[in-house]
This record gives C-alpha cells, sequence and structure tokens, in this order.
C-alpha cells in the first residue's frame, strides 16, 4: 500500500510496473522493497551466454546463486533447478537479498522480478479522482507528449 494512505482497494495495484532483469553475477544487499505491491514476484534460470536458452547441460551449469531471507534463516539454492524458478514473497515484510551466481564461460543466471511501484499506485489513485482534470483538485495536467507542468494551489 502506498505511504500516502491510500485505502488497499483504491491504491494496490494488480499489476507489475517494474519488471527488472538481472544476470552476469548480479547481487545485492539485504533489504526491504518500498513498493506498492504487497508481494514480489522473482523468477530466474540459467541460460546459455550465446543462446539464451535455458542451460540443460549440468556439466555447464553456474553455481552459488542464493535468494536468502537472513532474519527466518531461511535461503533458496537458485543454482539448483534444472529449469525455470518462480518465487513470490512479501517483499516489504521479509528482508532478502540475493547471492552472486558464479558464472562460467558459458553460462549464466538470469534473474527477473516484478512489483508495482507506489509511484504508479498513488497515480493510478489520482487519476481515478479526478487530479488530472482540470479543476481545483489538479496536482499535475498533462499538457502534451513533451510537457507536464506541476500546478500548486495556492
Amino acid at each position: 500500500n502506498y505511504e500516502g494512505n491510500i485505502p488497499a482497494d483504491q491504491g494496490a495495484c494488480k499489476f507489475a510496473s517494474t519488471l527488472t532483469f538481472t544476470m552476469n553475477g548480479f547481487k545485492n544487499s539485504p533489504h526491504l522493497d518500498k513498493d506498492a505491491s504487497l508481494y514480489a514476484v522473482g523468477w530466474w534460470f540459467q541460460a546459455d551466454k550465446r543462446t539464451g536458452q535455458i542451460q540443460r547441460d549440468a556439466s555447464k551449469r553456474c553455481t552459488g546463486a542464493k535468494l536468502i531471507f537472513p532474519n527466518e534463516h531461511f535461503c533458496i539454492d537458485l543454482s539448483a533447478c534444472h529449469g525455470l524458478i518462480q518465487v513470490v514473497w512479501a517483499s516489504s515484510t521479509f528482508v532478502h537479498y540475493t547471492d552472486p551466481a558464479q558464472d562460467n564461460e558459458r553460462t549464466t543466471l538470469v534473474g527477473m522480478s516484478a512489483q508495482c511501484s507506489s509511484r504508479l499506485a498513488k497515480t493510478m489513485w489520482q487519476k481515478s479522482h479526478g487530479y488530472y482534470e482540470i479543476g481545483e483538485r489538479v496536482e499535475y495536467q498533462i499538457r502534451d507528449g513533451n510537457t507536464i507542468s506541476c500546478q500548486f494551489k495556492e
């Protein structure tokens, strides 16, 4: 839910506005997401660097990649799967991070995640409540495809 106290039935996104791709030994630090969506969806697979296809040859697979939930003393070994991994978790509730895969010359671990940004949730709520219409509740008005102006109440 957006920090501006938008009611869940009005502000929650039913889709993702942000799709992130990672590869080549990606890692990050322990964190909580600050998105509007209650859950993140992540997908991982080992890809042949030359073709982009799922790497099915066990002798050419990378090792070491993990999705870690340190406060829960839990991790998912992303290197162990021989296909596509899908994980859904409460990303603003559970601290999490990714340890890097030890890629090799043929294979990299590709990761993707989807969330709905707080900014989009606020924008959707404002749009549904007339904030983009000309009138007293205007915060922003789209003039054309190249110009967006802010209007402030005096």
